[in-house]
């Protein structure tokens, strides 16, 4: 319209509370309201109208409406026409919108200062965006500046092994873990929490509501998130964060980004900064481990299950009094002897009690740290030359920090048993027992085989196996899975594994948690794990606890037949206990005439007096004991369940019954279960059958599956470890009493020891 005339008139444009105003919110609940006063014009039309609003949009009322959908500066301008048909323009009037919820991040601490190596202070990122502008995963990026250590990310972390060793930045988002027990993870970016944010109007006011409420529109979202920065070397770092833009799916982006309107964004990028003071950690104690992780989440203890001659692993590190790594000084080495503890050092030995062992051998193992100069550290492993359990590491040694502050700290591990090579605990399930060696014998009819054995011995016999083998021989597996197919398939309480997983798919249950914890096995690991995966009740199983196996069916000395008959009882001169436990508390009596045997209680009889009343107990004589024979006269009285004539004048009670002695013994034969308690190769015994013992961290499962694991990776030989890089052997160490008293001292100390004070001790010894 370049064409108009303007003409210098002013129109007005009020708010959604009806207040003059240049200024809104880009809500439909918030529009302006444009009115013009042509009185002063009177040759202008007051039909023929038109309002531009700025954004594209148009109106001819005489009073209009119009609400912005997205912030920014519009330019309103009113257009009119004359009796001659001639175009008019007003001033142009610039509309500010703003979103009511904008786009934003917000960081908020506790505290700034931080110790390093420390978890404290958590960091709250709060996020805002409006509207228009919804994340499809509501995600902030971490950014950390200006630190003294170099900064980690999520991807890095996972996938450098020794990361936990080195001094880093990083950031650790707290995650709860289904025991209870709160642990870690190193992120780079973190979602927060998604709240969608409702408003309405309430008179004059923009209020905010539930989405249920009359007259509520969308306004935008907000959340939270908690993290923590974590710093190993002191500084002044700089932590920033912002929007994850890839996130972000914008319906109007094509629209804002033409070139009618480009100077519109739809994110109006938000970040923010945070500054930071990490101070130096104080070197209090030596903290021991597997892999150098002990003092954020869970912690790797050393193994409490380990193998005589095999690499027992570990990382002694330095350790604040609150267990915090300090990795703000150098990397620790080894020393043969307590009084070559100089500055980053450290002396390790092996404890029994308060008594060092001999002849176990360290090693430093620093891989691929070995050029790294900083930590506070020393990584190695310890082999035991023979069987021990309880035993410890116990180290004192001496750090100085980057900031020049030197220490003189100890400390000790848990304790750890070292079994034989050959393995603790062997269980061989039913049909495990199977001799394949000497059944392919048995089918030899060459004459060139029958006279000699090296064939079957030498050949087939280390690939079969015979009753002896081990139960995952070729012979014995092919065996028990064709004998124990439909247990191992079918039933759901003793299945392997992979049959268990089919039928949960077969159930349409979720296996996410299961399928995480899947992974391929050799054969040997995987027989084990299919065991261990039963429930203990069902691998132990049940005794037959019957005590009335009376009937010896013409066999003697039988395992089971007659286990509970004893010898025959002489009628007129066997006797009786009043007061019998065990096997004298019962006497078993055959009936002649029905061939059934029948228990009977031979405590306490009574007896009738002259009167013919029944006496107490005590008439009992002094021995309390009772020939079976004279006690004939009482048997009804007794409880016996015995059938005689009702006039016994002159019967004879063994015409009718022969009376034995009675055997408590069960006939204890196994009814159910998965192990084979009759197998002799089992060293797994069945009375080892508490719960705890087979499920405790280190017992017995866990046993079982770390020596399958190790002899399949081939951990009992480790003659080759010396001729590896990053390796340094000091060979075996011999400690006298004194000297193993000063470590057992240390091992219990609360408070470090200066070097002077250890140098004094060691001139004693």
């Amino acid at each position: 319209m370049s064409y108009t005339t303007p003409i210098p008139f002013d129109f007005a444009a009020t708010n959604f509370a009806g207040a003059p105003a240049l200024t809104g919110y880009s809500l439909s609940i918030c529009p302006f309201t444009f009115t013009f006063n042509n009185s002063a014009f009177a040759f202008l039309s007051d039909t023929r109208i038109l309002w531009s609003f700025g954004d594209g949009a148009t109106s001819t009322a005489l009073t209009a409406q119009h609400s912005y959908s997205m912030p920014g500066n519009y330019n309103a301008t009113l257009y009119m026409y004359s009796s001659a048909n001639a175009v008019y323009s007003s001033n142009i009037q610039t509309l500010s919108v703003f979103n009511y919820v904008a786009d934003n991040i917000v960081l908020s601490a506790t505290s700034t200062q931080l110790t390093a190596s420390t978890i404290a202070n958590p960091l709250i990122i709060t996020r805002f965006n409006t509207w228009q502008n919804q994340p499809t995963e509501p995600v902030v990026q971490l950014r950390v500046d200006e630190s003294a250590s170099s900064f980690v990310d999520a991807t890095s972390f996972l996938q450098d092994a020794d990361v936990h060793l080195k001094t880093v930045s990083k950031f650790l988002q707290p995650v709860t873990l289904p025991t209870g027990a709160v642990d870690y993870n190193c992120v780079d970016s973190i979602t927060t929490t998604n709240a969608s944010i409702y408003v309405k109007l309430s008179g004059v006011n923009i209020i905010k509501c539930l989405e249920t409420d009359a007259g509520s529109i969308f306004a935008g979202s907000s959340g939270t998130a908690t993290i923590y920065y974590v710093d190993d070397l002191p500084g002044h770092p700089i932590v920033s964060v912002k929007f994850d833009t890839s996130k972000f799916v914008d319906l109007q982006t094509a629209q804002l980004s033409s070139k009618l309107y480009p100077q519109y964004s739809v994110l109006q990028m938000a970040a923010d900064t945070m500054y930071y003071t990490v101070s130096s950690n104080v070197a209090q104690q030596l903290t021991f481990s597997s892999n150098g992780i002990d003092h954020i989440g869970s912690a790797f203890t050393i193994n409490s299950n380990n193998y005589v001659d095999t690499k027992i692993p570990f990382v002694v590190r330095a350790g604040s009094i609150n267990n915090d790594a300090v990795k703000n000084g150098f990397k620790l080495s080894q020393v043969d002897a307590i009084s070559s503890i100089v500055n980053n050092t450290v002396f390790v030995a092996v404890m029994s009690g308060s008594q060092a062992v001999a002849q176990c051998i360290i090693r430093s193992d620093f891989g691929n740290l070995q050029f790294y100069p900083r930590g506070g550290f020393f990584r190695g492993y310890v082999t035991v030359p023979f069987e021990a359990t309880n035993l410890y590491l116990s180290a004192c040694g001496n750090m100085t920090t980057t900031q020049g502050i030197a220490a003189t700290i100890q400390g000790s591990s848990n304790a750890f048993n070292v079994y034989s090579n050959a393995g603790v605990y062997v269980a061989n399930k039913f049909n495990e027992d199977f001799d394949y060696l000497s059944t392919i014998k048995g089918y030899r009819f060459q004459e060139s085989l029958q006279n000699t054995d090296a064939f079957f011995d030498v050949v087939l016999g280390p690939i079969l196996g015979d009753a002896s083998a081990n139960n995952n021989a070729l012979g014995k597996r092919i065996y028990e899975k064709t004998a124990n197919f439909v247990a191992n398939n079918v039933s759901i309480d003793e299945c392997n594994i992979d049959a268990l997983d089919s039928m949960y798919q077969m159930a349409g249950e979720s296996l996410q948690h299961f399928e995480s914890l899947r992974f391929a096995a050799p054969s040997d690991l995987r027989a084990q794990m299919d065991l261990c995966s039963i429930k203990h009740s069902k691998l132990w199983g049940t005794r037959n606890t019957f005590k009335q196996n009376f009937e010896s069916l013409g066999y003697v000395n039988n395992e089971y037949f007659g286990r509970n008959l004893g010898n025959k009882l002489d009628f007129a001169t066997a006797r009786l206990s009043a007061f019998g436990t065990g096997d004298a508390a019962f006497i078993v009596a055959y009936e002649r005439f029905s061939g059934k045997y029948l228990l009977c209680n031979a405590n306490v009889p009574v007896y009738r007096n002259s009167d013919g009343d029944l006496e107490p107990s005590t008439y009992i004589p002094g021995d309390q004991k009772y020939n079976l024979g004279v006690a004939a006269s009482y048997l009804e009285q007794w409880g016996w369940p015995l059938v005689l004539p009702q006039d016994r004048t002159n019967i004879n009670v063994e015409d009718y019954y022969i009376f034995y002695s009675y055997k408590t013994t069960p006939q204890d034969a196994q009814l159910e279960g998965i192990i084979d308690w009759s197998n002799n190769n089992n060293t797994l015994s069945e009375t080892q059958s508490s719960f705890a013992q087979w499920t405790s961290n280190g017992g017995i499962m866990d046993n079982m599956l770390q020596y399958k694991i190790a002899a399949g990776l081939q951990l009992f030989d480790d003659a080759s470890i010396d001729a590896l890089p990053g390796y340094t052997t000091l060979g075996f160490f011999y400690l006298d009493d004194d000297a193993s008293a000063l470590l057992l001292n240390y091992r219990t100390s609360t408070s470090a020891m200066p070097l002077s004070a250890l140098n004094a001790d060691l001139a004693l010894i």
